[in-house]
């Protein structure tokens, strides 16, 4: 589950850009491994404006950029490891607050990205079928690059190249991990986070004024 994650990010960010001074929309942050210069995190007031950020390493990387900072993006499966989740419900539950709150608790941009998916991997499989000896071909070239982009993806991560086979169950567990998480906070209205609710509300507030102009670029 986590190599199809990579690998989505990797189709629809380019790590180049991410260190480029001039591509402020190009931002990422991971977690614990973030690191960050203490002037730069100073500059833009630390944690402050992200208090109520869910994806807060990721927005910590949108800060950088912002403030006229530098991103080197670097993989690293040598230099340092961290149990993230023990097991797929763990995954999917421990998603339940992050998933959507990185789609901006938006539902149309959702709905673009589960379409997108489908586009991308699943239209190649039903062309293979459906489609004449051209269009077939045309559609089995499109599913062995994805494959062999899976398959890319699980190697630099050390993990088993035969996972490559699982993309397309990969996918949908992503399909449902996402809308599940849409589902959830829109029901509940709000996320529940170290045993604390926020509601949805706040937290779309909040992501306004992050993306904002009382966030100033340098």
């Amino acid at each position: 589950m986590t190599q199809s994650l990579a690998m989505l990010f990797f189709l629809f960010q380019n790590p180049r850009a991410i260190e480029a001074f001039n591509r402020p929309s190009a931002y990422m942050g991971v977690g614990a491994f973030n690191m960050v210069r203490r002037s730069k995190y100073e500059a833009f007031g630390g944690h402050e404006p992200l208090r109520l950020e869910v994806v807060d390493d990721v927005f910590l990387g949108m800060l950088v950029k912002r403030f006229g900072g530098r991103s080197v993006f670097f993989l690293g499966p040598d230099a340092g490891h961290i149990h993230w989740y023990s097991g797929l419900f763990a995954y999917i539950r421990g998603l339940e607050k992050n998933a959507f709150a990185g789609l901006r608790f938006s539902i149309p941009l959702l709905i673009l990205a589960v379409v997108g998916q489908i586009l991308i991997f699943f239209a190649p499989l039903v062309i293979v079928i459906l489609g004449n000896p051209v269009e077939s071909f045309i559609g089995l070239c499109s599913l062995i690059i994805a494959h062999g982009l899976f398959v890319c993806t699980c190697v630099r991560q050390e993990s088993s190249a035969f996972h490559g086979i699982l993309l397309l169950p990969a996918i949908i567990l992503q399909f449902y991990t996402f809308i599940r998480s849409a589902f959830v906070i829109t029901l509940k209205k709000g996320v529940t986070w170290r045993d604390t609710f926020y509601r949805l509300e706040d937290l779309k507030d909040a992501q306004r004024s992050l993306r904002g102009p009382l966030i100033p670029r340098k």
